[in-house]
């Protein structure tokens, strides 16, 4: 589906609405579940490192899923914005090594060391929601888009159920990931 930049200020102002109707049992309960069925994907199981994010206010709580990679020994990373939409990524390095970054989102501190993904790579992908598709429909800002854009690594959407959407819409420079991972589902590309 193609969609004008109005079809997706629609469909987030309709996303963040459901979003914040959803009840603090629902946003428990899915987590783990989307935690599990993260960890059951094959490309997680075979990776050595994970580009994930921190999770804000009512997105899919994402130390878990950090805190079960760092158990398992892999290597994990998380972004830094820049302005212009811009994104890397450096290593985490414990929550001491954390400050403030652009947003106000936490980031690791300059001192830690900047990663590029490989062929072991997964990327854990935030969004306001995804469709069957894969389509995801972000914040607006295009730091994922734009990333995904440079990196060929395996993306899974991180999506509770409830947030599935029937068709995400999309233009030309929107990157799709591989999968969407929910707490009752994986859905492919």
């Amino acid at each position: 589906m193609t969609g004008s930049a109005a079809d997706k200020a629609a469909a987030r102002a309709a996303a963040a609405a459901s979003e914040a109707a959803l009840s603090p049992e629902y946003l428990q309960k899915s987590a783990a579940g989307i935690v599990k069925n993260f960890a059951a994907l094959p490309e997680y199981a075979g990776c050595g490192e994970l580009f994930c994010f921190l999770s804000v206010g009512r997105e899919v709580p994402t130390m878990p899923l950090i805190e079960m990679a760092l158990a398992a020994g892999k290597t994990v990373a998380l972004p830094v914005s820049l302005p212009g939409g811009k994104m890397f990524f450096r290593r985490y390095m414990g929550r001491e090594r954390l400050e403030k970054g652009l947003l106000g989102i936490m980031t690791p501190d300059g001192g830690c060391p900047v990663l590029i993904p490989g062929p072991d790579s997964i990327a854990a992908v935030p969004g306001l929601c995804f469709d069957g598709a894969c389509r995801r429909l972000g914040r607006g800002g295009g730091y994922y888009d734009r990333w995904l854009a440079r990196h060929d690594i395996f993306s899974a959407g991180l999506c509770r159920e409830a947030l599935v959407a029937e068709c995400v819409p999309a233009e030309e420079h929107d990157r799709p990931v591989r999968a969407v991972v929910t707490e009752s589902r994986i859905i492919r590309a």
